[in-house]
């Protein structure tokens, strides 16, 4: 089985890399917390004699970041690692090299550096062509003994920053971590309790801001008191992550267990282990094109209506509070219609979102191809639509619930308050402003089904340049163009009491996904019929899905409607240079469990995810022209 070095050093060749990678048994990283930077520190480059004994002496090498304070509570991360020693003569014939070898306390051997004369001219070890830069902690170098070790190895190598910290760490590395047995390629271990004064401190910090933010300022202290990331990190016991890396995935798992449940976020995602069971049947009937796609069994009913309470008095406050406020009825009628969406939220939800990307690529090339103004307009809306492509949510509720709620918006969008709101808003005031009202029917849905578009207006051309200031003619003045529309459409979906609702740019498109959610429609094209989740569908969790990096690549449908085509399709391959729906579709698994917690704490939170090598692959060729 492969392992994995965590932090070897860049100044290691392929050759050493390769030998790291043969001989290191488990990476166990230990730590209470990081600042940025830190990891740089975890590194097998060391002094040369330190890594020449992990690669002659078959070392066996254990990592732990610890904690401590330095001054006023800002942590403090120092850095550890422990090899196994396979001959102890052998180590001491290496050591005494560049190194005294000092007996310290319970029969452990201080490696003490010789101290060697410094050159007399300017030395160029990095090879860059000029002189180094002296560092002023040159000379404090790395601690490191060897000592007795409970294990397999008789001896291990012990090295941490000072001798401070190698005095705390000394045992645990000799005799805690050797303990340890597992068949992972990765664990780390991370126990936040040192981090606890520093985070109760920036916790204040925050609380003290809002308190002196102004008018409203009560509603956002609440939020933050309700959903405070600080608190949930107090809430924390500890956090263990384990990655096995395979010759076609990695696998790899996240648990947080949690000692309390002050925070709202570990009462919302931390409370309810019964909710678990395989993917709902409402999940497989997604279309098997998805690019993302996830569910979830529930929230806890508390949490969902404080957040649904809380979030809305937030999204009130915040239109009123903007330099252009909105009139306080309209901002309360925008707010009451947010709350009654996250009011839908409660029972199983399921999401998927995707792209054609053949169509897309088609619509691309065919605007491309356009030679006149007029064919450009149009085959540039004609390739947004595509691009745009299609998402779904489905919700555990009827339709005489969620119906109601999509009209509050299209209702709100007629105000007039709000209506002058936008256009004031707008960044481009010769435009109309975007509505949102009800659409036509649309033929072989059921009869109570609705149909909503919202219009966005764009310029019809990309502006020409503002002349220099020393041109000598001035422009010729033409007249504009008349915009070009795009439409959002929203169908909303009865389904034997749950609902639908499918969105997206292109009406065809929408239609089809919408059919093919429907009770009697073949379930050939849908995510019943994907192999590669099967995990989801026969292990227990209470939320879980997967992507894609074309479904993250991209971005949501309202999202491209609200863009002028002509501005996004002057750029950067919208596509990222896909072609094929091969390309970029590797699906990562992943999925979210609650578990029973262990005597003395609270809950237990599990993520889990599979990454196949070819997800890898996808990230590296069109990451980077994606994001």
């Amino acid at each position: 089985m492969r392992r994995l070095v965590v932090g070897a050093s860049d100044e290691l060749d392929s050759e050493h890399r390769a030998a790291a990678a043969d001989v290191a048994d488990l990476v166990v990283l230990r730590g209470e917390g990081l600042e940025p930077g830190a990891e740089d520190r975890l590194d097998l480059a060391g002094p040369p004699d330190e890594v020449e004994l992990l690669h002659r002496l078959d070392g066996r090498e254990a990592g732990r970041i610890a904690i401590e304070e330095r001054g006023r509570g800002k942590p403090k991360p120092t850095v550890a690692y422990s090899a196994a020693i396979r001959s102890l003569d052998e180590a001491r014939a290496i050591l005494s090299e560049k190194n005294e070898l000092v007996n310290g306390e319970n029969g452990a051997l201080k490696i003490v550096p010789k101290k060697a004369a410094k050159p007399s001219q300017p030395q160029d070890r990095d090879g860059d062509g000029s002189p180094d830069v002296e560092d002023e902690n040159d000379d404090d170098d790395r601690k490191c003994v060897l000592a007795p070790a409970f294990g397999p190895a008789a001896w291990r190598m012990v090295c941490a920053e000072t001798d401070q910290a190698l005095g705390k760490i000394l045992p645990y590395m000799t005799r805690g971590v050797t303990r340890i047995t597992a068949d992972q390629d990765i664990h780390i271990e991370a126990y936040p309790a040192p981090l606890r004064k520093f985070l109760n401190a920036a916790h204040g910090e925050v609380s003290r801001d809002l308190a002196r933010s102004g008018p409203g300022a009560q509603v956002l202290a609440d939020l933050m008191a309700a959903y405070d990331p600080f608190e949930l990190a107090l809430d924390l016991d500890h956090a263990t992550l384990d990655a096995k890396l395979g010759d076609a995935a990695g696998d790899a798992s996240l648990s947080l267990v949690f000692r309390e449940k002050q925070s709202g976020l570990t009462k919302a995602f931390a409370s309810h282990p019964e909710l678990a069971g395989p993917a709902p049947a409402s999940f497989l009937r997604l279309p098997l094109d998805s690019d993302v796609a996830f569910y979830t069994h529930g929230f806890d009913a508390t949490e969902l209506d404080k957040a649904r309470t809380l979030g809305g008095d937030a999204l009130v406050l915040g239109l009123q509070g903007s330099s252009n406020a909105l009139p306080p009825s309209d901002a309360q009628a925008i707010g009451n219609a947010f709350k009654n969406t996250v009011g839908s939220l409660s029972g199983q939800l399921v999401y998927a979102r995707g792209v054609d990307v053949v169509q897309a690529r088609a619509a691309l090339s065919a605007f491309a191809a356009a030679k006149d103004d007029a064919s450009k307009a149009k085959l540039g809306k004609a390739a947004i639509e595509q691009v745009a492509g299609w998402e779904i949510v489905g919700l555990e509720q009827p339709i005489a619930k969620v119906g109601p709620n999509v009209k509050e918006y299209a209702t709100a969008f007629t105000r007039p308050g709000i209506v002058k709101w936008m256009k004031e808003d707008d960044s481009d005031p010769t435009m109309p402003v975007t509505t949102f009202k009800a659409g036509a029917a649309i033929a072989g849905l059921p009869a109570d089904s609705l149909h909503f578009e919202a219009t966005f207006f764009h310029a019809a051309e990309v502006p020409p340049p503002p002349p220099a200031s020393n041109a000598k003619q001035k422009p010729i003045a033409r007249a504009p163009k008349p915009p070009i529309t795009t439409k959002l459409h929203v169908v909303v979906i009865a389904d034997q009491g749950h609902t639908w609702i499918v969105d997206g740019m292109d009406l065809p498109t929408v239609t089809a996904k919408a059919k093919g959610l429907m009770p009697g429609a073949p379930d050939t094209t849908t995510l019943a019929k994907r192999a590669d989740i099967e995990a989801l569908r026969t292990r227990s969790s209470n939320a879980g899905g997967f992507f894609n990096i074309q479904g993250i690549g991209l971005d949501l449908p309202i999202a491209w409607a609200n863009r002028t085509p002509a501005y996004e399709l002057a750029g950067d391959d919208p596509l990222g240079g896909m072609t094929s729906p091969q390309q970029g579709a590797t699906a990562v698994p992943f999925m979210f469990t609650e578990t029973a917690p262990p005597a003395g704490m609270q809950g237990v939170l599990v993520l889990s995810a599979r990454v196949p090598k070819e997800a890898v692959t996808d990230g590296i060729s069109y990451g980077s022209k994606l994001f």
